[in-house]
Formats: C-alpha cells, structure tokens, sequence
C-alpha cells in the first residue's frame, strides 16, 4: 500500500483569511460577554447577527479563492 498524501481542503492563504475571522468572531464574543454583564440586550442581538454574517462570509470567501486558485 502506497502513502499518499491527503490533499488540504483549503490553500494556506484561504487558511490565512479564515484564522483572521475567527480571531475578529473571538473579539465580538467578547463584546457580547461585556454587553451580557451591562444588561444590554439589543446590542447583544446585534453583534451575534455579525458573528453569523461575517462567519457566513468566510466560508464563501474560502470556497472563491479555492475556486481562482488560492489568489488573494
């Protein structure tokens, strides 16, 4: 049997992009700890709604460079 090797599902850059929102997804859970401890609901609801988007986001971002080869 033969090893071979296991094609990444993303190129490093595509990697790159994700990692950034994931730390940007990490500042605003933050954020929503902060506004849970003020009683701000409202603000809370906002700033979940932009965890989802941007996490949307990425993974269309990923599946497009993967589509044009990886380019930023």
């Amino acid at each position: 049997m033969r090893n071979e090797q296991v094609k990444p599902k993303y190129t490093y850059r595509t990697n790159v992009c994700l990692a950034y929102n994931a730390m940007l997804t990490s500042a605003l859970l933050d954020a929503i700890c902060y506004l849970q401890m003020k009683g701000d609901e409202a603000a809370q609801k906002h700033i979940i709604d932009l965890c989802v988007l941007a996490s949307e986001r990425a993974e269309e971002l990923a599946e497009e460079l993967e589509t044009a080869g990886g380019d930023l």
